[in-house]
């Protein structure tokens, strides 16, 4: 007991002396330079898209570290500055910050009507190519990302920085379609739901259709007004205006009605609201059949500790089968309180190993597992009090 008193106190005198000093090298967002995604249990250390291609870098300092960035390479704290100034400097204007800003704006409970305008802007603006997509993906992820900054320093508002990252991750489902899977889609509805089953967050539900690419060539244009006439299709974007305006698609069999719902759960306490959701629950019974749903219901509840272990925020996205369903973990102002006490101890003592390998890659697996050595090598008090147990 004694013993325990003694560690606890000389942790307490560590943080205190060098919590001033700690500086977030290698503490990072939800949309830091990897997909922060995890499928089938295992991490994806690499972004979706490529970004280099999306801004047209010329060679040099902010290409070479945007190149390590779009592979998931550890970078420095110095380099992450240098991409957040490029970002808010460059990239960004007050314009785009103000445009993005206004579609956070657009998912209002209280004003359905302004869900409209972003179901308009998506069709006109963003889902238009796969360059228009990357581009607005690439801007949502520069508008959030924070360098070296807490979420506070950055001045976003919480409320818009979680309202865009549940955008961002429905602009990952529709770049599944078109591009990964060289699509082309149209949405049809859209709804915003805030709180939704009671767990708190951010919740997008969309309606699409969805045809593959049928390649250039002469096509059949129908006219609202006159007679059909045939038009050349030189690109995958002619095809997208022909198809969805032109064809009169809706008697095509090859095309097809997609949904595919994203929910953000916030706060460090994200994990326990999920595993007491009613809806989960339900959504349990139906995985349990069969081999496969057993073992993806499996690695979705190591997510969930793992979730709960370091307080991370939720993602829940959802395309079309209640069974078809990723969960992607975001550090809250909790995670970023663990890694900080974590890296304070390993300031002060550097026989307390601190990956920052796993930290910068933001592979929740594998924190999880060196802070449980840790609590194994140094005692149960350092493990806990590095996870704010004590």
């Amino acid at each position: 007991m004694k013993k325990g008193i003694l560690l606890l106190s000389f942790i307490l005198f560590v943080i205190a002396i060098f919590s001033s000093e700690i500086i977030e090298d290698y503490l990072t967002d939800s949309n830091w330079t990897v997909t922060d995604q995890y499928k089938d249990g295992e991490f994806e250390g690499q972004l979706s898209y490529n970004i280099i291609e999306t801004i047209s870098l010329e060679e040099g300092l902010h290409r070479n570290i945007l190149t390590k960035y779009q592979n998931g390479e550890p970078i420095t704290a110095v380099e992450r500055e240098e991409i957040y100034e490029y970002f808010q400097t460059e990239l960004l204007n007050e314009d785009k910050k103000t445009e993005l800003e206004k579609v956070a704006s657009f998912m209002d409970e209280e004003n359905l009507g302004k869900i409209d305008k972003l179901t308009e802007r998506l069709n006109e603006k963003v889902i238009t190519s796969d360059f228009a997509l990357e581009e607005e993906m690439l801007l949502v992820e520069a508008y959030l990302f924070l360098g070296t900054k807490t979420p506070t320093e950055t001045g976003i508002e919480y409320e818009v920085r979680d309202k865009l990252r549940t955008y961002s991750m429905l602009l990952k489902n529709y770049h599944t379609y078109i591009v990964e899977n060289n699509s082309v889609i149209k949405v049809d509805e859209l709804e915003y739901v805030r709180n939704k089953d009671d767990m708190p967050g951010h919740s997008l539900e969309s309606k699409f259709m969805s045809e593959p690419y049928g390649g250039n060539g002469t096509f059949t244009k129908l006219n609202e007004h006159g007679p059909m006439e045939e038009v050349a299709i030189k690109n995958k974007d002619d095809f997208r205006e022909w198809f969805f305006f032109s064809s009169g698609y809706p008697v095509f069999e090859s095309i097809s009605g997609t949904s595919t719902t994203v929910t953000y759960i916030v706060g460090s306490n994200a994990a326990n609201k999920v595993w007491g959701n009613e809806a989960y629950q339900t959504y349990d019974a139906k995985t349990i059949r069969g081999k496969e749903q057993l073992e993806r219901k499996i690695k979705i509840e190591e997510n969930l500790i793992i979730a709960s272990s370091l307080g991370l925020e939720i993602g829940i996205s959802k395309v079309n089968s209640e069974r078809d369903i990723n969960i992607q973990l975001y550090p809250s102002e909790g995670t970023i309180m663990i890694l900080e006490r974590w890296q304070a101890l390993h300031e002060a003592d550097s026989k307390m190993p601190f990956s920052e390998e796993a930290v910068n890659e933001q592979n929740w697996h594998k924190i999880d597992e060196e802070i449980d050595e840790i609590k194994r090598v140094f005692g149960r008090e350092v493990g806990e009090f590095i996870r704010g147990g004590i």
